[in-house]
C-alpha cells in the first residue's frame, strides 16, 4: 500500500467497535489487513470503505488492494446447486446445467442468471463434484477456532507478559494464512468431519520447511499406571511422541514428490501405540524444486482408503483396515515437528468438502481427442465425444456404441483437450470475483446505476452479479486450490 498513513492504520486497527460491527476484510499489497464494511466502487472504480472509527467513508486505490473478503469469509446466503463449469481461462462458473448443443452450452445461476458459453471455451462440467457440501474455508479471520499444541516436555514459559506469550506463539494467522516460524507446534481445528471428505490447501515452505498434516486426532491423552513399569517405560519411550499432542491421530509428512503416514493411538491399558502405513504409491520424479505445492488429501472412513496428491500428482494410498473404529476424532491442522527461527512454512486456502469418492487425478482425466466421462462411482469412465446434454441426460458417442448417461449419475465431463494449452493469461486490469462454495469469474469490474456490480469477462462478456453471492475479491492473482475438485 501506498498512501494509507501510519496513523490512519493505527486509528482503525486498535477500534474495538470497528472489529465487533463491521465483518468485511480489506487486505493491502504491503500485508496490512483492516475490519470494516465494503459498499462498492465508485464510478472510476475506487474501492468505498466504511469504518467505525473514521468519520468518513474511505476511498482506495485498486492498485493498493490484494484482496476484499466478505462477512470474514462466511457464507451469507448458499447456492441452490452444487454443480460447476470450468472455462479454458480456468474461470470456474457455479450453476445448473440447462443444455448442451453442439456450440453452446446453457447454464442457470443463481448470481446473474442464464447464461450462454460457446462450447469451445469450455475446459470441464462438474456435476456432482463434492458430494454434499463444503465444510469449512479459510483462514480468513481471527475469530476461527484454531487451537495450539505443544509438546509435553515444552519449557515453562511462565515469565513471560500476556503480551509476549502472544508475540511468540509460533502459529500466526496473516495475510488470510497460518504462518509458522519458531517452536516445534501443531495448530487444529475442529470441524464435522463426514464419511468421506476432502482437504485441499496451498503449501508454501522456505528452506523445505515442510509441515505435517493432522487428520482424524481426538487429542484424547489417557492416563496410566504409573506402578506398571512396562506401560511407564512405553510412555517413556514415545515421550517425545506426536500422541502426546494430538492423541489417537494421523499424521502425513507432506512433500511435493514423496510422504509417508503414520498412525498414533493409545492402547486399552494406556500404552501408546505408532505405526508407519506402507505407502501403495512410490515416489515421483519432479523437474525442479518447488517451494509451493497444492496438496489433495482424500479419506474414505469407512473402507480405510486415503490418497494425497501434490500438484495433481497421486504421492499417497494407504489403506488402514481399522480406521473407521480406531480414529474418530475430526481435528485436523498442521504440525512442525522442528524448532526454525529463520525458516517458515505457510498454509494456505484450506478447503474442507464432504468427497464423492472419485479417485482420479485431475491429469488422469485429460486427453487430446476425446472427451471423458467420469461417473459417480469414482470407477466407472467413458471417453468419446459428447454430442448433447439434456435435463436428465448426457449423450455420448463412442468408439463402439452410442450412450445417453442419466445426468445424476455423472461426476464430471472432461473436453479434449491439448495438455500443452496454456490458459489465457491475466490481464492487470482484471480482478477476481469469488463466490461462496466454489466459482470465479475474472474480468473488468463496473458499477451500474443500481448499485449492483457487473464484470466483463472475455468470455462470457458482461454479467450483472448479485453481491450476496460473493465471498471476496481477488485483485492481483491468488489461484491456489479453490477450483481444483477434480
Amino acid at each position: 500500500m501506498t498512501i494509507l498513513s501510519k496513523t490512519l492504520l493505527s486509528l482503525l486497527v486498535a477500534s474495538p467497535i470497528a472489529f465487533a460491527q463491521n465483518n468485511d476484510l480489506i487486505n493491502f499489497e504491503n500485508d496490512d489487513t483492516l475490519h470494516g464494511k465494503f459498499l462498492g466502487f465508485t464510478t472510476s472504480g475506487k474501492i468505498i470503505w466504511k469504518n467505525d472509527s473514521a468519520e468518513k467513508n474511505i476511498a482506495f486505490e485498486t492498485k493498493e488492494v490484494r484482496k476484499i473478503v466478505m462477512n470474514n469469509g462466511q457464507k451469507t446466503k448458499p447456492f441452490s446447486h452444487i454443480s460447476y463449469v470450468t472455462l479454458k481461462n480456468l474461470d470456474t462458473i457455479p450453476g445448473k446445467v440447462v443444455s448442451l448443443t453442439k456450440d453452446t452450452l446453457t447454464l442457470e445461476t443463481d448470481f446473474g442468471g442464464k447464461i450462454s458459453i460457446a462450447k469451445s471455451n469450455i475446459f470441464d462440467i462438474n456435476l456432482n463434484p463434492l458430494g454434499d457440501k463444503i465444510i469449512y474455508r479459510g483462514p480468513y479471520s481471527e475469530d476461527e477456532v484454531w487451537e495450539l499444541k505443544y509438546p509435553i516436555n515444552r519449557p515453562a514459559k511462565d515469565d513471560l507478559t500476556d503480551k509476549e506469550k502472544e508475540e511468540q506463539k509460533p502459529w500466526k494467522l496473516k495475510n488470510f494464512s497460518l504462518t509458522h516460524q519458531g517452536e516445534p507446534s501443531s495448530i487444529l481445528m475442529k470441524p464435522e468431519l463426514p464419511e468421506k471428505f476432502r482437504i485441499i490447501f496451498n503449501s508454501y515452505s522456505s528452506q523445505s520447511y515442510f509441515p505435517k498434516l493432522v487428520i482424524m486426532a481426538d487429542l484424547k491423552i489417557p492416563e496410566y499406571d504409573e506402578d506398571d513399569k512396562v506401560i511407564k517405560q512405553n510412555r517413556t519411550r514415545y515421550n517425545s511422541s506426536l500422541a502426546n499432542q494430538l492423541g489417537t491421530s494421523l499424521v502425513i509428512r507432506l512433500h511435493p514428490s514423496s510422504s509417508s503416514l503414520i498412525q498414533y493411538g493409545f492402547k486399552e491399558d494406556g500404552s501408546l501405540y505408532q505405526t508407519t502405513v506402507p505407502n501403495m504409491v512410490g515416489g515421483i520424479s519432479i523437474s525442479s524444486k518447488q517451494s509451493k505445492t497444492l496438496y489433495d488429501i482424500r479419506v474414505d472412513k469407512k473402507s480405510g482408503l486415503i490418497m494425497l496428491y501434490a500438484n495433481k500428482r497421486n504421492v499417497g494410498q494407504w489403506q488402514i483396515e481399522s480406521l473407521a473404529d480406531k480414529h474418530l476424532g475430526s481435528h485436523f491442522g498442521f504440525n512442525m515437528q522442528y524448532s526454525n527461527a529463520n525458516a517458515k512454512s505457510v498454509i494456505s486456502d484450506i478447503v474442507v468438502s464432504s468427497w464423492n469418492g472419485v479417485r482420479d487425478s485431475a491429469i488422469s482425466l485429460e486427453n487430446e481427442t476425446r472427451d471423458i466421462v467420469m461417473l459417480n462411482n469414482g470407477t466407472d469412465r467413458y471417453s468419446g465425444k459428447v454430442t448433447a446434454i439434456t435435463d436428465s441426460t448426457i449423450d455420448l458417442k463412442s468408439t463402439y456404441a452410442e450412450l445417453s448417461i442419466p445426468q445424476d449419475q455423472v461426476s464430471s465431463i472432461n473436453f479434449s483437450r491439448k495438455r500443452s494449452d496454456e490458459p489465457e493469461s491475466r490481464d492487470k486490469k482484471d480482478v477476481t470475483v469469488r463466490f461462496y462454495g466454489t466459482g470465479r469469474i475474472t474480468g473488468l469490474l463496473s458499477k451500474s446505476d443500481d448499485g449492483s456490480i457487473f464484470i466483463e469477462s472475455s468470455i462470457l462478456g458482461k454479467i450483472k452479479v448479485k453481491s450476496e453471492f460473493i465471498s471476496s475479491f481477488e485483485f492481483v492473482n491468488m489461484d491456489y486450490a479453490y477450483e481444483t475438485f477434480k
